[in-house]
């Protein structure tokens, strides 16, 4: 086994143990994004010709929090990196392997206020993750997890926002957002006419 197969597994495990103290759509997260950002990440690196392990591993860590706590815990983001740290350690990643992945690919994957990843692997994941996003069923899901506990016009407000995120700060290459248009299209509609 590989460390990526061994990652992977690890990653598989740590979803697994459904711990009680995650919210309900940490399932759907494992089983509908956390793998495919991962794939992206991979079919990206292989494009591009880049070695894809370091991509692949930011993808199936990148909110590896949520398989043990609520999102909007403040100790999310410094629990991702703790979690992703341990796995990468335990499957062999070195020090500067684990800092591309945890220090820019994960700290960076979201593209807010201009804090951009710096590194290709980075922008590989930061990528595949806005693909995953449009690609998926992630706003379908998303917005009707969100209308069940918050206004529709707060939810909206919430969609547009990430979206326009996902399409034009997330993805780092002309030819991925090209490829995606269509699937832009189609969830910005959705979220147009959510009720």
């Amino acid at each position: 086994m590989n460390r990526t197969q061994k990652l992977e597994k690890m990653v598989h495990e740590i979803y697994d143990r459904k711990e009680s103290t995650r919210e309900e759509w940490a399932d759907w997260l494992s089983a509908n994004h956390v793998f495919l950002v991962a794939k992206f990440a991979d079919e990206l690196s292989i494009r591009l010709g880049v070695k894809n392990d370091l991509a692949i591993a930011a993808a199936m860590l990148h909110d590896i929090a949520d398989s043990v706590m609520a999102r909007e815990n403040p100790e999310h983001e410094n629990k991702s990196k703790e979690i992703a740290r341990e796995f990468l350690l335990m499957c062999g990643y070195s020090d500067e392997e684990s800092k591309i992945v945890i220090d820019d690919a994960i700290e960076y994957h979201g593209c807010k206020n201009g804090n951009l990843p710096k590194t290709v692997e980075g922008k590989i994941m930061a990528s595949a993750d806005a693909r995953a996003h449009l690609q998926s069923s992630f706003y379908d899901f998303s917005l009707e997890m969100k209308t069940k506990d918050e206004p529709v016009e707060q939810v909206r407000s919430w969609a547009l926002a990430k979206i326009e995120r996902d399409l034009n700060n997330k993805i780092f290459f002309d030819e991925i957002r090209d490829e995606i248009r269509e699937d832009y299209q189609r969830a910005k509609e959705l979220i147009l006419n959510l009720k």
